[in-house]
């Protein structure tokens, strides 16, 4: 592994230093009720986003590929 990357048990992983990894963590957080200028103290356990973050990544990187978009669950 290098610096930043983490993962399940599984072979995908996310690294935490790319921008569009940052970008999929807060997408997914706010789906979830969190908001950058709500009150502060809300906390989220980061691996419950990590799945949905591996999704949107996909998600996003096949659109960006000009295939049609995979179905959101």
């Amino acid at each position: 592994m290098v610096s930043g990357e983490v993962s399940l048990a599984r072979s995908e992983s996310l690294l935490l230093h790319e921008p569009g990894t940052v970008r999929v963590l807060m997408e997914e957080a706010r789906a979830r009720g969190w908001r950058p200028d709500g009150p502060s103290g809300m906390e989220i356990d980061g691996w419950t986003l990590f799945e949905a973050a591996l999704r949107r990544r996909t998600r996003r990187a096949t659109a960006s590929a000009g295939a049609p978009p995979a179905p959101q669950e």
